[in-house]
């Protein structure tokens, strides 16, 4: 998932999962001039798109059975 200012990256081997999340310099900032309320809101919108768009890859990869039919796979 990337949106210019935050991208998450998902690592998928043997062992399991990795994930790695980068922010721009941007979003950093805002996240961390943000109060407690304002970094919980900017989390949940990150989680909400994150959810998303994993359930858009699984469906195309469950009923595709192709990983080139992913963008950005």
């Amino acid at each position: 998932m990337s949106h210019g200012q935050v991208s998450l990256q998902f690592d998928i081997d043997d062992d399991g999962i990795r994930s790695v999340l980068r922010a721009s310099g941007d979003w950093k900032n805002r996240f961390a001039a943000a109060e407690c309320d304002g970094r919980r809101e900017l989390a949940r919108q990150l989680q909400r798109q994150v959810q998303q768009r994993l359930a858009d890859v699984v469906r195309v990869l469950v009923f595709s059975g192709d990983l080139s039919a992913v963008p950005d796979l």
